[in-house]
């Protein structure tokens, strides 16, 4: 039998966790589908990328990429 001061533990712990599910209020998420590109451009330092989703670049000397869409700046017409 598990002592009562366990059970009690374990519920205050399960209650008093919070995961965020969701951004905060105010905040906007791309959900966008990154996953068949149509056209890749490489520019020397960076190669960007269209997709059904939206558009990706990609640094070389960093080696990091950057997501854009509707959200941070593009138009919702296409690209």
């Amino acid at each position: 039998m598990v002592p009562k001061y366990l059970l009690f533990l374990a519920l205050i712990c399960i209650t008093t966790i919070q995961t965020p599910a969701q951004p905060a209020v105010g905040e906007w998420t791309d959900y966008q589908s990154y996953a068949s590109a149509k056209n890749v451009v490489d520019t020397g330092g960076k190669i960007y990328c269209v997709t059904e989703g939206g558009l990706f670049s990609f640094n070389k000397t960093d080696n990091s990429i950057q997501n854009m869409s509707g959200i941070n700046g593009l138009s919702d017409v296409g690209i």
